[in-house]
């Protein structure tokens, strides 16, 4: 992307994204364009279809209601189209997802929500992958910078640019002399909060034999990736922030024991060609489990709230 900056751009990339129904892909891309300023009828159409493609009916119907009154008959004469459309698709609950995904992307979420009491929140999502986080923040004014699929760096944005800056499972791929860095631009973007989540060095986590077993069984490039820069320490993200008189709280974030399961599970439901039990799976510890699974002496990862404001 020549200019990544340019929202126009990144509503071109959602509509190859959409192309290909890769509608997570190109949600993320349409709501990147609106959070950098692309507020035509256009990019509303497209995202309520992408909303749709993707089977989040609930969110593309409040979506059309709200931009009936924005543009008035002209976007009406298209949405009774669309409505006829929402008739013949079968919504689809974000419970599917995949358990350990789904239990970091709405911790994330719920940890922004309860920190804010209203609901245009803005939020930079750094190495967000394919932008999934903005699923489960649909009010926030969401940008996902990943230079690798969109071009966007946090270099790309002045200081104090966003409420919020997120990073979610990525602080563990980066070599150790090089996370500070990355700490102190998550910091200059942020008005308010930095949020991480992610594992950290478990003297009991057995980390080293638990990352060779996954590596040795499913041969996971994120567990290689684990291994060679190896785990953040609570203590150094501790010093980080004391260091920079920012406020710090911790907290525990699932359960080891669980997320290693879902891990194996996940990998021999595929080679079985088991998709739709490992759906009812997800959906049945998504759902009914959600709120009993963090293991506060041995977590899988840490939520970290670096407050800033």
């Amino acid at each position: 992307m020549r200019n990544p900056k340019d929202a126009s751009a990144h509503a071109r990339l959602g509509n190859q994204y959409a192309l290909q129904k890769r509608w997570i892909e190109a949600i993320a891309a349409y709501r990147t364009s609106m959070a950098l300023g692309l507020s035509d009828r256009a990019i509303f159409i497209s995202l309520i279809k992408a909303y749709i493609g993707f089977g989040q009916i609930g969110i593309a119907k409040v979506l059309l209601e709200k931009n009936r009154a924005m543009f008035g008959n002209p976007f009406s004469e298209e949405a009774d189209s669309i409505l006829l459309k929402l008739k013949k698709h079968e919504p689809i609950s974000l419970t599917n997802f995949n358990h350990n995904r789904y239990f970091r992307l709405k911790t994330i979420a719920d940890h922004i929500t309860k920190l804010y009491d209203r609901t245009n929140v803005s939020v930079l999502d750094i190495g967000g992958g394919d932008g999934a986080l903005s699923l489960f923040l649909p009010d926030s004014h969401y940008v996902l910078a990943e230079p690798n699929v969109n071009g966007l760096s946090i270099d790309a944005f002045p200081e104090k640019s966003f409420d919020v800056v997120v990073a979610c499972h990525v602080l563990e791929h980066i070599p150790v002399p090089e996370r500070d860095k990355f700490l102190e631009g998550m910091l200059s973007k942020a008005r308010d909060y930095v949020i991480l989540l992610n594992p950290f060095y478990q003297p009991e986590g057995f980390d080293e034999e638990r990352l060779k077993l996954i590596i040795e069984i499913t041969n996971s490039s994120w567990a290689k990736e684990h291994l060679d820069c190896t785990l953040p320490t609570l203590d150094e993200i501790k010093a980080f922030a004391s260091g920079r008189n920012c406020k710090i709280r911790t907290f525990p974030n699932g359960s080891m024991a669980t997320t290693l399961a879902f891990v194996y599970l996940e990998h021999y439901a595929s080679l079985a060609v088991r998709k739709k039990e490992l759906k009812k799976i997800n959906n049945f510890y998504n759902t009914l489990m959600y709120d009993k699974l963090t293991n506060p002496l041995l977590p899988t990862a840490y939520i970290i709230e670096i407050n800033i404001s």
